[in-house]
């Protein structure tokens, strides 16, 4: 039912679509920090740039129609290219967007602080998403695998994934597949004036995690 393949620079404008319909739209914390359409294209499109550029990404499309259901982006991420701004929500200057940003950099930032100081390479997973028809099909899991299977941390001599997730359901099939939790930050650590918690997303999820998972 389902193609699973490398994404191809000349598909960047169909991934970008599908991100601006599905990933901005669904992920949690875009969803709590109300990011628009304007504040995503900019980050999408770095991101998009870094993650074509390598054949580390993985598509899933529908066998018969040939449709993009499913987008993993990945790219190589090395212990030199340390930034304290991964995250740059840039159209916008009020506190929430600060505070989205800030939690993102947070958690971005503790990696190679944490990880053993042997790790100088790794394959960054920065956005996965499947379009709302098609979940609960195992598509993401069909999307790991087939990056597991080819050892593109051998071909690329990373020593493992690393991963910012926000979702709740994504913290959970990655604790499946055997990602470890190197640093949690909770989002109750910000609130506003009233004590309201700025971040609020709306699956249920209380806070950010960077998972982890060695691959030597």
């Amino acid at each position: 039912m389902f193609v699973y393949d490398f994404a191809r620079p000349t598909e960047e404008q169909e991934i970008h679509e599908f991100l601006q319909l599905y990933y901005l739209l669904r992920e949690p914390l875009n969803q709590a920090a109300q990011i628009r359409l304007e504040d995503f294209q900019p980050v999408i499109r770095g991101v998009t740039e870094r993650c074509l550029d390598n054949q580390l990404s993985v598509t899933c499309r529908h066998k018969e129609t040939n449709e993009l259901v499913g987008i993993m982006l990945c790219s190589i991420w090395d212990r030199s290219e340390e930034s304290e701004s991964y995250y740059n929500t840039s159209t916008r200057n009020d506190q929430l967007a600060a505070v989205h940003d800030e939690i993102v950099n947070i958690v971005h930032n503790s990696f190679w602080k944490l990880v053993d100081p042997t790790v100088k390479r790794v394959i960054h997973q920065e956005m996965s998403s499947v379009s709302d028809e098609y979940q609960r099909k195992g598509i993401a899991t069909g999307m790991l695998n087939f990056f597991m299977d080819r050892r593109l941390d051998e071909i690329h001599d990373a020593d493992g994934i690393v991963s910012e997730v926000s979702s709740l359901a994504n913290q959970k099939f990655l604790k499946k597949k055997n990602f470890e939790t190197l640093f949690v930050l909770r989002y109750d650590n910000w609130r506003d004036s009233n004590g309201e918690v700025f971040i609020q997303p709306s699956d249920g999820s209380q806070q950010m995690e960077l998972m982890w998972k060695p691959l030597r």
